[in-house]
């Protein structure tokens, strides 16, 4: 039988796969309008769920909502989302600078998920 715990850690893994697939199909579009399907329909989405399940897994592991690599891992993915709706929905052209914060700071995060120093 398969532990909660695995099943939120299965779901997470998705979310963020979700997150990553829409980061990197903003930064890639070639036009606008693609720009915005991917933010809307995938990074926000898996953005959104990544934190959910995040939550649900930190309490049900019984780690802190204020532990440094929480906290740190907030910061760094509120940065990645908030490059990526702006590539979508506030700059006409790509930007580099956008691309380089959002990919920087969905590795920051994810690096945090992972080893949680």
């Amino acid at each position: 039988m398969l532990s909660a715990l695995l099943v939120y850690r299965f779901l997470k893994f998705i979310a963020v796969a979700a997150f990553f697939a829409g980061i990197v199909g903003t930064f890639s579009a070639t036009d606008r309008e693609t720009r915005r399907r991917w933010a809307d329909r995938h990074a926000a989405p898996g953005f959104v769920l990544t934190w959910i399940l995040g939550t649900v897994l930190a309490t049900t592991r019984g780690d802190s909502l204020v532990s440094r690599w929480i906290v740190g891992a907030v910061i760094a993915s509120s940065i990645a989302i908030w490059a990526t709706l702006a590539q979508a929905h506030l700059v006409p052209d790509k930007s580099r600078a956008l691309s380089m914060a959002g990919s920087l700071g969905f590795v920051v995060a994810l690096a945090l998920m992972v080893f949680r120093p």
